[in-house]
């Protein structure tokens, strides 16, 4: 039975349907690309949104990886539209064609193209694959197409800040003028988590002091919103804001005790949903994961507290590859 006491459910889910992804984006913090998949065959995964549903959260967000690489959606996002779920996709673009836009609009109230620069040249090289600029655009002209002809769809911009994109926050919000329709501009820091967790690419790449500061100041936020056009909605986030009521499930159905962090607690195919979302909000409040988050006042030591947590509740396998992950370097500018 679906749990209905907002006091004994999460408010949403991030279900990050697979680790197949054609970017290599040098932030992930799931490292997609760089791992088996693991998503699973459509049976499971209809038993895994089952699973989801029964703590009736608001929302189902659908992320990755990429998700449009599962072909068979359908199927699993009617298991939340049964129940009255919005289900949100977030991906990358690359594999949004007109062919797919049909099943797009069936299967989702709303849709997140990631789009990490104002330039061709500036996206492609954070997401690390040339055209990557290119499909993403594509996506959002279609998505502007079928809102025309769907009003009930919403579509916006995702956009991760670091320091090599964040003098280009404002030609992004002017480059959704583009697209008629759109709902929102989202823009977000990078947090120091996966990849981003790094001890180089948190001093290389996250926002400096100063460009978190600039982030938080009133003049900023207003100079993005005069570069939209309305109605559409600028959401801004300085990375300041963590909820705890939210489940994040891994491609295979493992849910993991803290969102973004490694470490699961169980998987939807072999224990109640409710019983992981306990073991979720006590592994929130583990002594170990409040000391380590109560010490961060810096991106630095913020990166330092993940790996501490991705190391103490992560498998083996989850430590090696950590440890195996290479050290971020600038790229040269000869």
């Amino acid at each position: 039975m679906p749990a209905k006491n907002s006091e004994y459910r999460p408010n949403f889910a991030v279900w990050d349907l697979t680790y197949a992804c054609p970017l290599r984006c040098e932030f992930c913090y799931s490292e997609s690309g760089r791992r088996k998949p693991r998503h699973l065959a459509l049976p499971e995964a209809i038993k895994v949104a089952s699973a989801i549903s029964s703590l009736n959260p608001n929302c189902v967000l659908i992320a990755g990886g990429e998700p449009l690489i599962i072909r068979e959606l359908s199927p699993i996002m009617r298991v939340f539209q049964e129940q009255g779920i919005k289900t949100v996709l977030y991906t990358s673009g690359w594999l949004l064609d007109e062919s797919r836009m049909p099943s797009i609009v069936e299967d989702f109230s709303e849709v997140r193209i990631s789009v990490d620069g104002a330039t061709e040249a500036t996206h492609d090289k954070i997401r690390g694959r040339a055209g990557s600029f290119y499909r993403a655009t594509r996506a959002l002209t279609l998505l502007s197409e079928a809102k025309a002809e769907n009003p009930q769809l919403s579509f916006g911009i995702e956009c991760t800040l670091i320091q090599e994109n964040f003098n280009e926050a404002a030609g992004l919000c002017e480059l959704s003028r583009d697209y008629p329709g759109i709902s929102s501009v989202s823009i977000g820091v990078a947090l120091p988590l996966g990849l981003a967790s790094r001890k180089s690419y948190a001093e290389l790449e996250l926002l400096t002091e100063g460009q978190w500061a600039t982030l938080r100041s009133r003049d900023f936020k207003e100079s993005l919103k005069r570069s939209i056009s309305p109605p559409a909605r600028l959401d801004l986030n300085d990375g300041s804001y963590y909820s705890e009521w939210w489940m994040q499930v891994e491609p295979d159905g493992g849910v993991r005790g803290v969102p973004l962090y490694e470490g699961v607690v169980g998987n939807l195919l072999e224990r109640p949903s409710i019983e992981l979302w306990n073991r979720c909000l006590e592994r929130q409040r583990d002594p170990f994961v409040l000391n380590a988050l109560s010490q961060i006042d810096t991106m630095e030591k913020w990166a330092e507290a993940s790996r501490a947590i991705d190391l103490r509740f992560g498998t083996e396998a989850t430590r090696q590859r950590i440890l195996a992950r290479p050290e971020y370097e600038l790229p040269s500018s000869s």
